[in-house]
């Protein structure tokens, strides 16, 4: 083995698990298998478990509400102003207003806790949305969670490096995130998802695109899985390895 990829992997060895468990305490176990579509829907293993085999799985060829079921769209973190919950709940409102025979209201499920998960649940009761927007609370069943969604919904202000896209990238669920830092630098409109305005229209408008149009799902969804190879263990020493080469390649034609 090269010492660059023993020192990879013992890096990786001894230190924990890439994991945001602020928001949900989420431990992401094995594989899983996706629903719907005519190709096997293998999910790969989420990038924090097994980098090597990230970006490897066939993608998913449909929405599950293809089948006959309501769209799930997942939210993970936690219950705080950054992540713009308020953005999430007017988009819902929307949606419930243009559903109708065939186009049903979208289920809404949000993963985490915190201080104001209360005051979000009284929100929700009082606006009549109780139907369509699911309070989890804090889960470990986060891979679980993703297999039973067909988008993964991100509507924060702002973000860094949000594992829980990731997460949903590599188990092969599109993303429709608000356009903002961080969310601009995972998520790739018509790539493995569609960035859009702070706005709940034009987030609606997304999810329903994702959600109903077949080749765009199975584009997005093969897009999410090859958008991860970059974090894998491999990707990771090929940068590193091409950073190197073109160190020593400025050194030798100073030296020239």
């Amino acid at each position: 083995m090269p010492s660059y990829a023993r020192t990879t992997t013992a890096a990786y060895r001894f230190h924990p698990p890439l994991q945001d468990t602020r928001p949900y305490r989420g431990s992401l176990r094995g594989d899983k298998r996706r629903r719907g579509g005519s190709l096997p829907q293998s999910l790969p293993t989420p990038v924090h478990r097994d980098p090597q085999r990230a970006g490897t799985e066939p993608a998913s060829d449909l929405p599950a509400h293809a089948n006959g079921s309501r769209p799930r769209i997942l939210t993970v973190g936690a219950i705080s102003q950054q992540k713009n919950y308020t953005l999430l709940i007017e988009t819902a409102r929307v949606m419930q207003a243009r559903a109708g025979p065939g186009r049903p209201a979208p289920l809404f499920r949000i993963a985490g806790g915190g201080a104001d998960l209360a005051r979000l649940q009284a929100q929700v009761s009082s606006l009549g949305l109780t139907d369509i927007i699911e309070f989890l609370g804090e889960r470990a069943d986060v891979p679980d969670l993703l297999v039973e969604s067909d988008v993964y919904l991100n509507t924060s202000l702002y973000e860094g490096f949000s594992i829980a896209i990731l997460e949903a990238l590599s188990s092969a669920v599109p993303v429709v995130a608000t356009d903002v830092p961080g969310n601009s630098g995972l998520v790739r409109t018509g790539y493995n998802g569609l960035l859009c305005a702070e706005r709940p229209e034009a987030l609606a408008a997304a999810i329903e695109r994702v959600t109903s149009e077949s080749t765009l799902y199975r584009r997005l969804s093969e897009g999410a899985l090859a958008s991860v190879a970059n974090f894998t263990l491999d990707g990771a020493a090929r940068r590193h390895l091409d950073l190197y080469d073109s160190l020593l390649r400025r050194r030798a034609a100073r030296r020239d």
